[in-house]
This record gives C-alpha cells, structure tokens and sequence, in this order.
C-alpha cells in the first residue's frame, strides 16, 4: 500500500502504513503536504495509520523483542488537520482504546493473550459510521470466540481446591477448547486434596484450548491418612514401609527440602495404591 490517497465510491481512504520493520518517522507526515482541495468533498475521509501516537506508546506485546521502548513511527496527531479528516483509524495497540474524537484503536478481532485487568478490551471490531464534515459515530462489536483467563491460588486446606473448582466452572461456563487458563498455585493439600488435584489438572489439560501452569501445590499428609497408612493390619508390609517414611519425614529438619518433598510423593503414592485397590 502506498502513502497516496485511495478514492472509493464512498470515501477516501489516506493510507499511513509502515514501509520498514524499523522506522522512526511519522508514517502520518506525508498528509501534512497533502492537497486538500484536490480532494472529492462529498466523501468521507478515513486515516489509516500504524504505530504508537505521541503521549501513548502503543504496542504492547510484552514478549516481542522487536517492540522497541519509546519512539518509533511515533504518529502526531495533532500535527494532523483535523476538519479535513473524518475519521482516523488505529493499528499497533492490540486493546480498544479512543485517542480523540475521530481517532480510535479498534484492539483485536480475537483476544491475543491473557486478561491484563480492567483496561483487556480485545475480541472486538469496531461498526464506523462516517460522514464528511461529521463526528464518526463508533460502536463496539464483540467478536472474539476464545476466552484468556489469570487464576492465582494458594492452599492452606482441601477446602480451597473446592473454591477452585468452583471458579473454573464459573469461568469456562461448560465451553471445550475454547479457553486458555494460566494459573499460578502454591501451598499445600492433603493426600486426598492433591489426588483430587492432580485428577483435575488431567481434566483441565483435556477440556481447555491450552493450560499454562506456574507453581507447585505439595502434598502434606494429614494425621489421620498417615494412621491409615500406618495401621493398616490387613496390609503389614504397606504400613511397615509408610512407618518408615512417616519417621523420615520426621527426621527431615526443613520441610521444604527436596528430600521432604520426594517422602511426602511417596506417602502420596503409597496412599493413592492403596484407595484404588
């Protein structure tokens, strides 16, 4: 596409684009030069630009080694006359954001990445009703089909599984591959809470889009399934072995070692054998 105006039978369209992957000048400058009486005057006149504006960055793709911080292809809008234009129409912000009157970043069709907060307006195109020499009249259509959900929790009981689960049915409504999940965990569940946990992870794993898991959820054997295990009399040889990794575990004088961790996996497994049978 070339910096040159484009006449359609319902308006012109002034192109703005990037002509080079690096580019510090104002892709909008060209339009400062332009003749604007050689323009039709019966036709709306739409800006099609791409890049950051000046006092808004723009792009955000935070794992993009290529977005430079500051000040490339910076646009200014003010240097732009704006009775001559109708409507000036954003590309580079990946959110929905209005930057004037007539200026707007439409954000994405489809969201892009995970929910950044209140300002996460993607999955949406925006219905622009334009007329010469009128303010553009701007709707929001909601697009999107896929749904980006941040999820932190961190277990101090089995209780708080029960909580997470029920956060997820209310997040993903029933929906399959549909949703993308990233959710951070930390604390600690029993041997039956981190069974019932790992159970839910395998679910999760086949009934969402993609599932980003940061953290580690460990297992800390409640008294009671440590009795279980321990007293067994129908299985002697079951609770002589969890005996001795109940008295290890015990030995260990931080928790959180490896070796801590490795005891209380095998305590886990020891259990899951046992109530499976």
């Amino acid at each position: 596409m070339q910096r040159e105006p484009l006449l359609l039978d319902q308006a012109v369209v002034l192109p703005c684009p990037l002509l080079r992957n690096q580019d510090s000048s104002d892709p909008s400058q060209w339009l400062r030069g332009l003749d604007w009486a050689s323009l039709p005057t019966d036709r709306p006149r739409i800006v099609l630009a791409h890049g950051g504006v000046h006092g808004f960055g723009g792009r955000d793709y935070e794992a993009d080694e290529e977005a430079q911080s500051g000040a490339n292809n910076l646009i200014d809008l003010a240097c732009l006359p704006a009775d001559q234009i109708d409507y000036i129409a954003l590309g580079d912000w990946h959110n929905l954001k209005q930057m004037s009157p007539k200026a707007w970043y439409s954000g994405t069709p489809e969201p892009d990445r995970f929910d950044q907060g209140d300002d996460n307006q993607r999955g949406q195109v925006l219905l622009v009703e334009v007329e010469r020499g009128c303010p553009p009249q701007v709707q929001s259509q909601p697009t999107g089909r896929l749904y980006w959900h941040n999820l932190r929790v961190r277990f101090s009981g089995d209780g708080d599984l029960d909580r997470l689960e029920r956060q997820l049915d209310e997040l993903t409504a029933g929906r399959v591959a549909r949703d993308l999940l990233r959710l951070e965990v930390s604390g600690s569940l029993s041997l039956a809470g981190h069974r019932r946990y790992q159970q839910l992870i395998d679910d999760l794993q086949n009934r969402l889009l993609r599932l980003r898991i940061k953290g580690d959820c460990e297992q800390a054997p409640e008294a009671a399934e440590l009795e279980q295990l321990t007293a067994r009399t129908e299985d002697p040889l079951i609770a002589r072995v969890a005996q001795q990794l109940q008295h290890r575990l015990e030995r260990e004088s931080d928790p959180d070692s490896e070796e801590a961790s490795r005891i209380r996996t095998a305590l886990c497994e020891l259990f899951r054998f046992t109530t499976t049978r």
